[in-house]
């Protein structure tokens, strides 16, 4: 598994249990290529696969001195034996020579050097000059040093008897051979051989490269026809978030662990995946991915009930609701500390994370509309049971995992859209959610810009808009947050769902996001910046009446009078609109007068008692057109107007308004 620059993140052995990594020939140091074949191939690049006279001249050097010296076996034929394995038999030699000829009708040379190369034996269960290059010297082939390069040269020819990590004293005197022999054919200077072989060798393999073990463990099937899966990865924060939560496991409690993901949320990438403390805990399953299991929220849905209760007219940041318990819907929310505050602003109750007025705020909004959003962003929303879902999964009765949390406050600070955090390319573009407006998601991010850090946690480099949740029974402990560029959730609990006394997001998992943060490139801290086009910003006494205090739904009589519908203009109509006679008519039905109409989150005028209304646009374009009745009930449509055409043939209307052309086939035909 690589990162994004093409590091090595994860590497696994094949189905026979070895290490071996395909070679690229434009990565290997062409010096390496030149000495090799100086060594075993002479002329390798113009042979067919059989060389006449290297195999004359091994067979005379045997009959000389009575034994062999040479083998005369080119690459080729070396390639053949790593293919296809046989006794050391005269019949055998005779094979290889052979299929060393078709392999040379098949194949370049470069591809023949290349499966060389990736084949070879290095000793044990090390296969291939890039692993070999890994696990002995910790690079990649192109950065190899002189006495590294001969004695990466050397070993294939007696890899178990010249393994480094096993016998030393032999890899070092078959690298020195062929360090003298290059220098006595002026392939390199007498420095150059001094130096090399005063060099040590390496007495030990390196550890295989285990970053980002979970998500490797998941990506491990999807290999490219090379084995290799490209990944979104940041190498470097992915190993400094590592050693962070590894730092961090050494301060829990037995059964703890914590877990981390990081998206940059214009794009969707993942940047960092930690799917727990320790891949290798020993007294929790530190193999579990954290990061994709399904565990309660806690109270991390809060600011998206709050956009959806701005975006649908409900409410207003500033608008005013009552901390006190009361029962909703036959069920009686409290809150974290168990007091009640009395009469607040909503934008100070989400700062709070308020238990009490979130519920409120839900029972307006409405559970069916919180999880269609949810399912928007493309991830597996678990309910408890066959229940019908109740209020309580405002406040974490719902199972989602890092990755849907990351795309709802990935579009927090993406003005309103979401996207599902993708790892790899290989996912294709992912699909954009329009979760929140821009509005609704700026008035989201101002608020959660001051909730409560831990003593010490201020910074003024960058501004983040975090939340934290804590699930029922202290057995999760969330932290995410969003600046200009990147989301970040942290997750602090225990895999097996137990319960741990004290364990909150504030305190477990707030510290981790900061210090996430702080490893990050620097975000503009004057995100998010000026409000959208559209954002309301008044104080409680300026807001219209309805919004000025968030009412509950009254008993029974919420079910006779039916609330309010559009009857024109339909939702998604294209109306042909007259710069000369701007008047649109907004005609709606049901709802309790009085009304008021609010276009792009703004209030158009004041309320009025009846059911029509004359709206003065003053451009063509898109706009989003709501209605609020007396108990907050909201209807909202979106159309889109353009600068109607007129027919030179007809004369001017002089009747009042503008003369209007309704182009949705679901709406009744109006002019006027």
């Amino acid at each position: 598994m690589l990162a994004d620059d093409g590091r090595l993140l994860r590497l696994y052995t094949t189905p026979d249990g070895y290490w071996r990594l395909p070679v690229n020939l434009e990565e290997i140091d062409p010096r390496f290529i030149e000495l090799l074949t100086s060594v075993e191939d002479q002329r390798f690049f113009r042979h067919p696969g059989v060389d006449s006279l290297a195999l004359a001249r091994a067979a005379a050097q045997a009959v000389w001195q009575g034994r062999v010296v040479s083998g005369g076996s080119t690459l080729s034929m070396q390639l053949v034996r790593l293919l296809e394995p046989r006794p050391r038999r005269v019949s055998s030699k005779l094979i290889e020579m052979f299929r060393a000829w078709q392999i040379e009708r098949r194949l370049s040379k470069d591809e023949i050097l290349a499966l060389y190369l990736t084949l070879a034996p290095y000793g044990g269960n090390l296969q291939g000059l890039p692993a070999a290059s890994l696990f002995y010297f910790g690079k990649a082939p192109g950065f190899l040093t002189l006495e590294e390069t001969a004695l990466l040269i050397a070993l294939p020819q007696a890899p178990e008897a010249r393994r480094p990590d096993r016998h030393p004293q032999q890899a070092a005197a078959a690298r020195d051979r062929l360090l003298r022999a290059w220098a006595a054919d002026d392939r390199i200077d007498a420095p150059s051989l001094q130096a090399a072989t005063r060099a040590p060798v390496p007495e030990s393999r390196r550890p295989a490269p285990r970053h980002a073990p979970h998500l490797g463990d998941r990506l491990r099937g999807h290999a490219d026809g090379r084995g290799r899966v490209a990944t979104f990865l940041d190498a470097e924060l992915q190993q400094r978030l590592e050693r962070r939560l590894a730092r961090e496991q050494m301060q829990l409690a037995p059964g703890q662990t914590s877990a981390a993901l990081v998206v940059e949320h214009a794009t969707g990438q993942v940047r960092a995946w930690v799917g727990s403390g320790d891949y290798f805990g020993q007294d929790f399953p530190g193999q579990v991915d954290m990061v994709s299991a399904l565990r309660s929220p806690g109270s991390l849905l809060k600011p998206l009930i709050y956009g959806l209760a701005f975006d649908l007219g409900i409410a207003h940041p500033q608008t005013l609701v009552v901390d006190r318990a009361e029962p909703l819907k036959a069920w009686s929310p409290r809150n974290f500390d168990r007091l009640e505050q009395g009469e607040m602003t909503l934008a100070e109750a989400l700062r709070q994370s308020r238990n009490i007025p979130a519920a409120r705020v839900l029972e307006r909004v409405g559970t069916d509309r919180l999880l269609a959003a949810l399912r928007e962003l493309g991830g597996s929303v678990a309910m408890p049971g066959t229940r019908p879902p109740g209020l309580a999964v405002g406040l974490g009765g719902i199972g989602l995992d890092m990755r849907d949390i990351a795309a709802l406050y990935g579009a927090i600070g993406q003005q309103g859209v979401g996207l599902r955090p993708q790892v790899s390319a290989a996912g294709g573009v992912p699909g954009k959610a329009p979760l929140l407006s821009a509005p609704a998601a700026w008035q989201v991010a101002r608020i959660l810009l001051d909730t409560a850090r831990p003593d010490g946690h201020w910074s003024d480099r960058r501004s983040i808009a975090l939340k934290t949740g804590t699930s029922f029974g202290y057995r999760d402990a969330w932290a995410a947050g969003v600046d200009g560029a990147y989301t970040v959730v942290i997750w602090v609990g225990r895999p097996d769902g137990g319960y741990t006394p004290g364990l909150t997001g504030l305190s477990a998992a707030v510290p981790l996001l900061l210090d996430a943060f702080a490893l990050l490139p620097d975000a503009d801290p004057r995100w998010p910046g000026a409000p959208p086009e559209g954002t309301l910003l008044a104080r409680a006494e300026g807001l219209p009446p309805h919004w000025q205090r968030l009412e509950l739904r009254e008993r029974g009589s919420a079910v006779a009078t039916p609330g309010p519908r559009f009857a024109f203009p339909a939702d998604a109509a294209t109306l042909a609109w007259n710069p000369a006679r701007p008047e649109i008519l907004l005609d709606l039905r049901g709802g309790q007068p009085p009304l008021s109409w609010l276009v792009d989150g703004r209030p158009t005028g004041i309320a009025a008692r009846g059911r029509q209304h004359l709206w003065r646009p003053e451009r063509p374009g898109e706009y989003r057109v709501t209605a609020l009745d007396a108990r907050g009930r909201a209807a909202t449509v979106r159309i889109h107007l353009r600068i109607a055409e007129r027919d030179p043939a007809q004369p001017e209307s002089k009747g009042r308004g503008a003369s209007v052309q309704v182009e949705d086939p679901d709406a009744e035909g109006l002019a006027w």
